[in-house]
């Protein structure tokens, strides 16, 4: 029936709804963070192992590496929903964990919390949860926004 009345064509030429637009950006995006992540974890616990010992240790930046990843990237995913500008969204989402950071260490400086010790995992835990915030509330805003 729909090709008889060409209901099929006319639906295709519609423009995409906000939330298959949302969608379509997190798969391209998302698959290009898996194959990042896969090129340069083959790379670490396969080729680097293979090629000798490396001096100084990589283990302690590695593992704020991937709450890092999440945090600039749900900030650049917020930031670009509420600005025109890429760059600006860029600029936004490298910030975000200097700010992070500055924030945990200037509590850390002045009341102790989170102590010394700790100061890593607080960092990967806050990172890890501002991330799903900003990500999950921006999207939600990107879909039910209202424009003229």
């Amino acid at each position: 029936q729909e090709r008889t009345d060409r209901s099929a064509e006319f639906l295709a030429c519609l423009p995409p709804s906000r939330l298959s637009i949302l969608l379509s950006k997190f798969v391209l995006a998302f698959s290009v963070a898996v194959v990042m992540w896969a090129v340069n974890l083959v790379m670490g616990l396969g080729v680097a192992p293979w090629l000798g010992d490396f001096q100084p240790s990589l283990a302690d930046p590695v593992r704020f590496l991937l709450p890092t990843s999440a945090l600039v990237f749900a900030a650049g995913w917020g930031a670009s929903t509420v600005m025109t500008s890429p760059v600006g969204a860029w600029g936004v989402a490298t910030a975000t964990p200097l700010v992070l950071g500055g924030i945990l260490y200037a509590s850390w400086y002045y009341f102790g919390v989170p102590s010394e010790g700790e100061f890593g995992s607080a960092y990967s835990l806050v990172a890890v949860v501002v991330a799903v915030v900003v990500f999950a509330v921006s999207s939600v805003a990107y879909v039910k926004r209202v424009e003229p």
